[in-house]
């Protein structure tokens, strides 16, 4: 993401955005956006199963519309499923009326599949502007932002990401991964990489990893 899209979110102007539950209790949140993706999103599930994990991810309607098996097995592992709008446009050229679409088809098209669960929504580019803000509000909706990001859309190494989840790590974060690119598919090998180093060293200091509702269920 490029200086000027970070100096755009802002969400304490413009109304409550998740980016963190404050709590002494060791469990953090992950989140997976811009997918599914046949490439990676299976593997990172399997992961998960695998430490007895659960997380959220965040789907582009385009993408759930072509793998729709994957969001049924991703939610067969307990996982959440979450809307990161269809086609993932910049939100701050949008009308309200193509926000609404955004969200709305891409609810419509998870519900398809048979998900039952919460629908937490999460803005493209994390730009929680004022636009986006009132549509939100009339649907009694609140985003979900991150505590931090390991930048795996750069495509760093994933000694290197994980060296930056330990500096940046504390209890009730949430993690920006992505288990696709926006524009074109993409083997997200580094993630996966990261996902297993993640969950093998924390599984065994008693971090829980859970879906963004059940981290907003925990007591403060």
């Amino acid at each position: 993401m490029s200086g000027w899209l970070r100096n755009l979110i802002l969400p304490e102007r413009f109304g409550r955005v998740i980016i963190r539950r404050k709590t002494r209790q060791k469990i953090i949140a992950l989140t997976f956006d811009d997918g599914p993706n046949p490439l990676t999103t299976p593997r990172i599930v399997e992961l998960l199963h695998r430490y007895q994990a659960r997380a959220t991810f965040f789907v582009n309607g385009i993408n759930a519309r072509k793998y729709p098996e994957l969001i049924k097995t991703t939610n067969l592992a307990d996982n959440e499923i979450g809307n990161h709008t269809e086609t993932h446009p910049y939100i701050i050229f949008k009308k309200q009326k193509e926000i609404i679409k955004q969200i709305i088809s891409t609810d419509q098209i998870i519900r398809k599949t048979g998900y039952t669960g919460i629908i937490h929504f999460r803005a493209p580019y994390g730009l929680i502007l004022p636009s986006l803000n009132r549509v939100l509000r009339k649907m009694q909706r609140h985003p979900v932002s991150w505590t931090f990001s390991l930048l795996d859309w750069q495509c760093p190494a994933p000694e290197v990401m994980f060296r930056r989840f330990i500096r940046k790590i504390i209890p009730g974060a949430i993690v920006l991964l992505h288990d696709e690119f926006t524009i074109e598919p993409s083997n997200r090998e580094n993630t996966v990489k990261l996902v297993g180093m993640i969950l093998e060293k924390y599984s065994t200091e008693g971090y829980q990893f859970v879906t963004i509702s059940e981290l907003m269920s925990i007591e403060e």
